[in-house]
């Protein structure tokens, strides 16, 4: 953002922040571009894509102008901040260049494919004096709001285990187009250009909720990983054990070509366990207590009513843009979206080399 200093400033400060949409593809057609249209204290300015169908289309949807130079869109003073939302490979390159060049950051999960090249957006934001935020959008969703609360009052004792499960079954046809099949493309197969299949992909996003909800912060995890029913490079079935700081255990089973079912017979949800109950944290929200509380009956999962909000995306768009205009930390910040990339990074590494690896790596941890 270059923004001049003085009364310019604060008249700048108090207008909408001028956003550039960098990816036209999946989530900023499915989800983003509507988001960032709805919520207040933006207001989308130019789409840029270097496929120029995917640009216009994004721009006829939301009434903007239209970009395939990621160059070229950086030497516009107009836009404020850079929605990133391309192939995992280019967030560290787009966005230490959109910081270098004075714009705000606001990037899709995860940050970067590893942990120098998260490292490096870090620094160059904060070099620059920009907000980076990230969208892991999940700590925003209201039954994860709702699990926060049961957890910071205390309903569950102290937190002794986290169950993170995901089970999203991907037809071939996702690897080269996406579930809509809007754009063709193969990077989320290669490890080098996605940073990973369903761990880097999907469950970095339940890691980043788990660290949001409970505040443990691991010491050590055990990963086993492959590909077995995918035509890819990157991994389509893992199960992960981790161990905190304060002693509780985690799980992790995820996979890209299973799923959870029967339905009516699955209770879908991350789980949090505690020494006096347990919350089920899915769509609804289930809790179980030792004794009886305001919540029901002890022994007895509870659904529990959970008001309804606005998407994720939207109020994270809205916090991000708060966060900017006062200075204040963003909502999910550059550190918060290494963090959960450090787990995931270190899970790789465990399934690489067949041992537990210490979070974070150390030197006597084995190398990948």
């Amino acid at each position: 953002m270059k923004y001049e200093t003085g009364e310019l400033l604060s008249e700048r400060m108090s207008q909408p922040l001028t956003v550039a949409i960098v990816g036209c593809g999946e989530i900023t057609a499915k989800r983003r571009a509507e988001q960032f249209q709805r919520a207040s204290g933006v207001e989308i300015g130019v789409s840029m894509d270097v496929e120029p169908s995917l640009a216009n289309d994004v721009a006829d949807r939301v009434d903007c102008s239209v970009v395939t130079e990621y160059d070229e869109l950086l030497e516009m003073d107009a836009i404020d901040v850079v929605y990133l939302a391309t192939p995992h490979h280019l967030h560290a390159p787009q966005a230490i260049a959109g910081a270098r060049a004075g714009h705000h950051v606001l990037v899709e999960k995860p940050i970067a494919v590893d942990l120098d090249s998260a490292t490096a957006v870090i620094d160059a934001c904060q070099d620059a004096g920009v907000t980076l935020g990230v969208c892991d959008t999940y700590r925003y969703r209201a039954t994860y709001r709702r699990a926060r609360e049961l957890i910071e009052t205390g309903y569950l004792g102290e937190i002794v285990g986290t169950k993170l499960t995901v089970w999203a079954r991907k037809p071939d046809a996702y690897w080269d187009g996406g579930y809509t099949g809007r754009v063709e493309t193969d990077w989320r197969k290669s490890m080098e250009t996605s940073g990973g299949g369903i761990l880097s992909t999907n469950v970095i996003h339940n890691v980043d909720a788990m660290n949001y909800l409970t505040g443990l912060e691991p010491e050590r995890i055990a990963c086993e990983y492959d590909t077995f029913a995918s035509p890819v490079d990157v991994e389509d079935f893992s199960v992960a054990t981790i161990r905190y700081k304060n002693g509780a255990i985690g799980i992790i089973e995820a996979s890209s070509f299973l799923l959870d079912g029967p339905p009516e017979q699955t209770v879908r949800g991350d789980r949090v366990y505690g020494t006096d109950g347990e919350l089920v944290i899915g769509d609804p929200l289930y809790v179980r207590t030792n004794e009886a509380t305001d919540l029901g009956a002890g022994e007895t999962f509870h659904e529990l009513s959970v008001p309804a909000l606005r998407p994720a995306g939207e109020r994270l768009i809205e916090a991000f843009a708060e966060s900017v205009h006062n200075g204040t930390e963003p909502p999910v910040s550059g550190e918060d979206g290494r963090d959960a990339l450090e787990l995931v990074t270190a899970a790789y590494t465990a399934g690489n080399t067949g041992s537990t690896v210490s979070v974070p790596q150390t030197e006597d941890d084995p190398p990948t």
